[in-house]
């Protein structure tokens, strides 16, 4: 099995395909998660270049903005707002106070330079309370299709578990992935490492039998010019003896 899993750990395709939908995936939910935190944090007031982002949380516009939609609002001139326009704009009167409303403009009213806007939700039968200029945030110039539908999911609990558990398997997966990699390479290091000690084993082995054989011929020798000397010895002996008797 080892076997097998290494085998498809190797494959550069498979590892080229995991390695870019792991970057792909972290850097989106990365991405998904900033956006989410600074709307949290900046209650959907934060500014960027006169940009911000808003998500639709009643149905007042439906069908154009669903809930969960994610919008793109951008600071305008007044003077360029027109009766259609989406707008985003801060509540300060009875249920619409201090929460950011997204509606149609219905009606536009400017004295002195002053402009007051009457808006109202397309699905609403009311219209809202008047609105000032400096209440607006923005006009609405974009909805973000992705963010809108990932903004979607993470509202079915079962969608959230996935998008959440699905990243962190992938990044178990390449932990262990990693980890069976570094595991081959100690293993291959350590077979090589036993291989050259083996190797280095049965050299030292034949050095010694070579060594053990000339000390073998050596001894040998030895043995033969002590066995010779012996011989040259009682020769003389056996001579010297023949003189003297002769």
């Amino acid at each position: 099995m080892s076997k097998f899993f290494k085998k498809v750990y190797d494959n550069s395709i498979f590892s080229l395909i995991s390695n870019l939908i792991y970057k792909l995936i972290f850097i989106f939910i990365f991405i998904m998660l900033v956006i989410v935190i600074l709307q949290k944090i900046s209650d959907n007031r934060l500014s960027l270049f006169g940009y911000r982002m808003f998500t639709i949380v009643t149905a007042s516009m439906a069908p154009k903005y669903e809930i969960g939609d994610v919008l793109l609002a951008k600071n305008v001139d007044l003077s360029t707002l027109n009766v259609g326009d989406d707008i985003a704009y801060i509540g300060v009167k009875g249920d619409f106070k201090d929460r950011v409303i997204t509606h149609q403009v219905v009606s536009i009213n400017e004295e002195n330079g002053k402009y007051t806007f009457t808006t109202k939700g397309t699905l609403n039968n009311e219209e809202d309370p008047e609105v000032a200029g400096e209440q607006i945030y923005g006009k609405i110039i974009y909805k973000f299709q992705i963010l809108s539908i990932f903004c979607k999911l993470i509202r079915n609990i079962y969608a959230f578990y996935f998008i959440v558990f699905v990243p962190i398997g992938l990044i178990i997966f390449d932990q262990v992935r990693n980890l069976l990699r570094k595991d081959d390479t100690e293993d291959e290091e350590d077979t090589t490492e036993n291989d050259e000690n083996s190797n280095e084993g049965e050299s030292k082995k034949d050095e010694n039998k070579v060594e053990n054989m000339l000390e073998e011929d050596e001894n040998s020798k030895e043995k033969e010019n002590a066995k010779e000397n012996d011989e040259t010895e009682t020769e003389k002996k056996e001579e010297d003896f023949k003189e003297r008797t002769d």
